[in-house]
C-alpha cells in the first residue's frame, strides 16, 4: 500500500510531529511505503526538488514548505504545494492521499479532484470541529472559508478519521454523506520512546506537572485561581514546561494572584532535563479548557504521554481511551471555574501512595495506546476504504 501523508502547518509542534512520525513509522512497518509532505517553519536541510529521506525512519520521505508571511508569498507556496502533491502522488502511484485537516481552501478542492480522478482514495484525518474552534478562537478568515469551502472538500472524501466519536460525528453531519466510511480512532503514543519516571515523594507540598505548548483550552487559569483559593497549609506548586501563546498570560495572572512563588516556567525541556521534572512531580495536568474550543471530548497527545511516562494526570472531558476501571486518570468538569486543588492533592496522594503505580500505568499504555497497536486499526481502515467500489 502506498500513502501520501499531508501534514500542513504542523511541523512547528513538536507533539504533533512525533505523532506524524511514529504513524509513518508503524505503517512502514506493517508493509506501506509513505512519502510525507509537511509545511512549517523550514528546520531541515534539503536537497534540489526538496524532496529528501527521512533518516530515522525507513520508507519515509519528506518534503518541507516553508510558511510565509506576505499574501503573494503563502499564495505561490500554495500553488507550489498543490504541485508537489500532485507530483508526488504520481510519482509514487499512491493508492492513498491521507489528509490531516486544518483549513478550508479552493486549492485543496482542486487538488483533491484531480487525485481522485486519477483513482486515488482520500482520506481526512479530523482533530477538532474546526468550524466551532476558528469561530471560539476568534479565527475569522478559516471561519469564512470553512463556510465557502468546507463541506465541498469534506463531500470528496471516501473515508474520515476522527479522534473522538464527537468530532467524527461533526464530520459525518459536514459531508451529509451518512454511509461515508468513518473510524473513531484515538491519538496514541510510542512508550518506547518515554522513559519511564523514576518517582520519589518529596516534601510535603503537592507539585503538579504541565508540559507542552500552552493555549487557552488547556485552562492552566483554572489551576491558578484555584491555588489563589486553597484552604489547607499544605499547598500546591505548580510546574510548567514549554512554551506557548498563554506563558506570559500565566505569569501575569499569577502575580496579579500573589502566586507566583509558586509556579514555575521552565520553557523547553527535553532529555535528562525533563525526565528529572518527571521524577520530582506528583501528577499532571492535561487539557482542562477543551470547551473553549467547542469540545466536549478529547484525545490529547498529552495524556497518552503522561501515561506512557507513569505519573497521574488530571484532565477534562470525556476521553475513550481511558474510561471505566482507569483511576490514575481524574476527569474534572469542563467550565471556567477555579480547579479544585483540595481533590488533586488528594489524588496525589491516593495515586503515588502505590510505588508500583508508573509500571501499572505504562503496561496501559503499551497494551492499549502504542502507535504499533494504533497503527494496525488504521491500515485495517485503510484497507477498508481500498476495498470499497462505492462512490
Amino acid at each position: 500500500m502506498k500513502i501520501t501523508y499531508i501534514a500542513r502547518d504542523s511541523y512547528d509542534y513538536s507533539g504533533v510531529r512525533n505523532k506524524i512520525y511514529m504513524q509513518c513509522k508503524e505503517l512502514t512497518k506493517i508493509g506501506c511505503s509513505v512519502s510525507l509532505l509537511i509545511t512549517g517553519r523550514q528546520t531541515e536541510p534539503k536537497n534540489e526538488d526538496g524532496f529528501k529521506k527521512n533518516l530515522e525512519i525507513d520508507g519515509v520521505y519528506e518534503y518541507y514548505v516553508e510558511r510565509n508571511k506576505n499574501l503573494y508569498e503563502k499564495t505561490k507556496a500554495q500553488y507550489d504545494f498543490m504541485e508537489r502533491v500532485l507530483t508526488i502522488c504520481k510519482k509514487t502511484k499512491s493508492d492513498i492521499l491521507y489528509i490531516r485537516y486544518t483549513d478550508a481552501n479552493p486549492i485543496w478542492i482542486k487538488i483533491v479532484k484531480i487525485v481522485k480522478n486519477a483513482g486515488v482514495k482520500v482520506i481526512y484525518e479530523h482533530q477538532s470541529k474546526e468550524f466551532e474552534q476558528n469561530l471560539k478562537t476568534k479565527a475569522y478568515i478559516a471561519t469564512i472559508m470553512e463556510i465557502l469551502y468546507g463541506r465541498t472538500i469534506r463531500k470528496a472524501a471516501d473515508g474520515i478519521v476522527g479522534v473522538t466519536e464527537e468530532i467524527l460525528r461533526y464530520e459525518i453531519e459536514k459531508t451529509k454523506r451518512f454511509s461515508i466510511k468513518a473510524k473513531c480512532l484515538g491519538n496514541g503514543v510510542s512508550v518506547e520512546q518515554m522513559p519511564i519516571r523514576r518517582y520519589k515523594k518529596s516534601g510535603n507540598e503537592t507539585n503538579v506537572l504541565f508540559v507542552g505548548n500552552t493555549s487557552i483550552w488547556h485552562g492552566l487559569d483554572r489551576v491558578l485561581c484555584g491555588m489563589a483559593i486553597e484552604s489547607s497549609p499544605i499547598k500546591m506548586n505548580l510546574h510548567i514546561v514549554g512554551s506557548g501563546s498563554e506563558n506570559d498570560k500565566l505569569k501575569k495572572r499569577a502575580k496579579e494572584l500573589n502566586i507566583i512563588e509558586r509556579v514555575f516556567f521552565y520553557g523547553e525541556r527535553s532529555g535528562k532535563e525533563l525526565d528529572e521534572i518527571y521524577d520530582y512531580c506528583d501528577v499532571a495536568i492535561g487539557s482542562l479548557g477543551i470547551h473553549r474550543k467547542g469540545l466536549n471530548e478529547t484525545s490529547e497527545l498529552k495524556a497518552r504521554e503522561y501515561c506512557a511516562r507513569g505519573i497521574p494526570f488530571v484532565s477534562g472531558g470525556y476521553d475513550a481511551d481511558f474510561t471505566e476501571g482507569i483511576d490514575f486518570r481524574l476527569g474534572v468538569k469542563l467550565c471556567d471555574e477555579p480547579l479544585d486543588c483540595e481533590a488533586i492533592k488528594k489524588f496525589a496522594v491516593e495515586k503515588t501512595r502505590d510505588p508500583l503505580h508508573p509500571e501499572i500505568m505504562r503496561e496501559y499504555a503499551n497494551r492499549k495506546l502504542n502507535w504499533s497497536v494504533k497503527a494496525r486499526e488504521l491500515y485495517s481502515f485503510f484497507q477498508e476504504v481500498l476495498s470499497d467500489s462505492k462512490d
